[in-house]
């Protein structure tokens, strides 16, 4: 009986590693035989759990095939696996960012506005910088030529601010109604007085496919006190593989009005997965992390988003998926009720 049980154990074992290595050839006969063999070193990388090897023959294949979509299909089932049994974790890409950047991240963003019913999908980047103007050029381009964002060209938005005491930069490119492309992507980065840095990384399952619920306030709310409450539920995107290193939550208030650009209230929290809910009310900071912004809110229309950004490390840089909804609200003075 345990001769069987252990056979039996065996076979399962075999079925669920051959699947995990399993390449449609007829998917991808048109892809370059070099990527083929890219793939199939990759497989052999896995079976000998030497992550260093698996990580650099996926880029191969992925640099060779230019993206092919079959070859993506195929090798990013085993990147995913591989992650899942940290093979990749003592690993480093063959590039660095410049040591004065303290912090960088690129996140593939999902945007749901619960007033229109539509959902737009975006890339941004956000890092420390020590100085203005410090960055003379930043460019993500999808491999081999689809470009992103590109500073110097104005491809997507770009804007430094400072947080707290220090300078930062944040870069977004333009809302669409399609996910953010999984594959190999190049970063290109030219600083003051330093060479360009030529880094690439790797999107998988870089886009989520669901959206926080805002509980309070309901869509277009209309609220007579200056301190209105706000809750929403916990979340975790769908394509989350629980081996993220970081997850943060914040919610952020701002006048509903086409010239505004800046939010009027954000608010932080650590991230619990045993929680149910978030919830805080304007002006009250004890149930928050960081709080910034007035105690009270003057009559008019307002948006209120809330954020899940989940976070991983790639070298030096952060892999982010980020998961936001929007809902719009107004401040009414007793005289207009």
């Amino acid at each position: 009986m345990q001769i069987k049980v252990k056979c039996l154990f065996f076979k399962k074992l075999l079925l669920s590693i051959t699947t995990i290595l399993s390449i449609n050839y007829a998917e991808v006969v048109l892809a370059d035989d070099s990527a083929l063999l890219s793939i199939k070193l990759a497989q052999q990388a896995y079976l000998n759990k030497d992550g260093k090897s698996i990580f650099k023959h996926i880029k191969n294949a992925l640099e060779i095939s230019k993206n092919h979509p079959m070859i993506l299909k195929n090798v990013l089932k085993l990147y995913k696996v591989s992650e899942s049994e940290k093979l990749f974790t003592d690993i480093k890409p063959d590039w660095s960012l410049p040591p004065e950047i303290k912090y960088l991240t690129v996140s593939a963003a999902r945007r749901y506005n619960s007033e229109r019913g539509k959902v737009g999908f975006f890339m941004t980047a956000s890092g420390q910088i020590p100085q203005a103007n410090y960055i003379e050029q930043f460019q993500v381009i999808r491999y081999p030529n689809e470009i992103v964002l590109d500073k110097s060209a104005n491809i997507g938005n770009w804007k430094e601010e400072h947080w707290g005491e220090s300078l930062g930069f944040w870069t977004s490119s333009e809302s669409k109604n399609t996910i953010i492309e999984d594959g190999l992507y190049l970063l290109n980065i030219k600083v003051k007085d330093k060479n360009p840095v030529q880094a690439w990384f790797i999107l998988n399952d870089a886009s989520s496919s669901a959206s926080p619920v805002i509980n309070l306030p309901k869509t277009n709310q209309e609220f007579i006190t200056r301190t209105p409450s706000f809750i929403w539920k916990n979340f975790r995107s769908p394509e989350s593989k629980n081996n993220e290193d970081r997850i943060r939550v914040s919610g952020k208030i701002r006048l509903d009005l086409p010239s505004t650009t800046e939010d009027l209230v954000s608010v932080r929290f650590d991230y619990d997965p045993k929680k149910e809910i978030y919830q805080f009310k304007v002006g009250d900071h004890s149930q928050v992390k960081e709080y910034k912004g007035p105690d009270e809110l003057p009559p008019g229309p307002y948006s209120f988003s809330v954020y899940f950004h989940e976070l991983q490390k790639f070298g030096d840089l952060w892999i982010g998926r980020n998961s936001s909804t929007k809902t719009s609200f107004q401040i009414i003075s007793e005289n207009n009720k």
